[in-house]
């Protein structure tokens, strides 16, 4: 079960999994938490689900999915690459299930699999694991 103690994913020959790491142009904007598909993955916080939907638009890659919960702060926190276990509305307890890690192998070949995790703000991406140190006193655990 993942509750967020695993550890962020190493670089691969898809780069690197933390915050604010170089992928080619652009900034990876949350961290990547290495999962085996199929680990159970809980919320790291409270808050209602606002969006289950899909990380991809290319057909190929729908079944990638997303979820998006709101916390009472106006925070949104998204986990990435999960078969959900909720629904949008739902309300959320910290450590609850919420999802199991989807194997990204299939479609990245050498990735190490992981659950990508977000944080907006204000529209802004912030470093998570700056924030749940902040507003729960969690130091980054996800997986189990």
């Amino acid at each position: 079960m993942i509750t967020i103690i695993a550890p962020q994913r190493a670089t691969d020959r898809h780069g690197s999994g933390r915050y604010g790491a170089r992928r080619g142009t652009r900034l990876h904007m949350g961290i990547d938490y290495a999962a085996w598909p199929g680990s159970l993955v809980c919320s790291a916080t409270d808050g209602i689900v606002t969006r289950i939907g899909q990380c991809y638009a290319e057909l190929d890659k729908a079944l990638y999915r997303l979820i998006e919960i709101e916390r009472q702060d106006g925070a949104l926190i998204r986990y990435l690459y999960l078969s959900p276990h909720v629904n949008a509305g739902q309300k959320i307890k910290r450590g609850q299930v919420i999802g199991s890690a989807q194997d990204l192998r299939t479609i990245y070949e050498g990735i190490t699999p992981h659950v990508h995790v977000d944080v907006k703000i204000g529209g802004q991406f912030v470093d998570p694991d700056i924030y749940f140190a902040m507003t729960t006193g969690l130091k980054t655990e996800l997986l189990d």
